[in-house]
């Protein structure tokens, strides 16, 4: 499965089982700024209480193959990466005030014939701040760029309390 194959499949599930998302990645990042290569999709998935069983079993029948430990760490709130042939499901439940707030500010976007709920740009840098690769510096760069209204000062304001919530600087 490519990562043209993988997008809609995940849409159509999510969008029939009524599943708030936003993408947040490297797909996130070519829908604002210039498109750059990945292998991956970055979801984060609001999941009502008590949810998450059902949602693994929906994921595992789509041939996602969640363990219970993947299981497990899905539901502390960690990003399990789901391999599928040439590509990979990265997801993360909703969990955080970030999260949440990424949520709430999440558009709408086109990506052929779907709509998809993508994290703003300045949320996709909070996210890319929070783990600081290289890849993650250079998709800063893109979108500072690319993005011309980009709420600097939306950004700085969630730096502190992002700090505290995750302990990294």
């Amino acid at each position: 499965m490519t990562l043209d194959e993988l997008i809609p499949l995940v849409a159509r599930f999510l969008a029939a089982r009524r599943v708030p998302y936003f993408i947040f990645g490297g797909v996130g990042v070519s829908l604002w700024g210039e498109p750059r290569t990945t292998k991956d999709l970055d979801l984060v998935l609001s999941v009502a209480r008590g949810g998450t069983p059902s949602l693994v079993a929906g994921l595992n029948a789509l041939g996602f193959g969640i363990t219970k430990p993947l299981h497990r760490k899905l539901r502390e709130g960690r990003i399990v990466q789901l391999p599928m042939d040439l590509t990979a499901l990265d997801v993360k439940l909703c969990t955080t005030d970030h999260d949440r707030e990424t949520l709430a500010r999440a558009r709408l976007a086109k990506l052929g014939d779907f709509e998809l709920s993508v994290a703003t740009p300045e949320d996709i840098v909070l996210y890319k701040l929070q783990t600081w690769r290289r890849q993650d510096q250079a998709d800063i760069e893109n979108l500072l760029g690319n993005v011309k209204a980009m709420e600097v000062r939306y950004i700085e304001d969630r730096l502190a309390p992002l700090e505290g919530a995750t302990g990294h600087p």
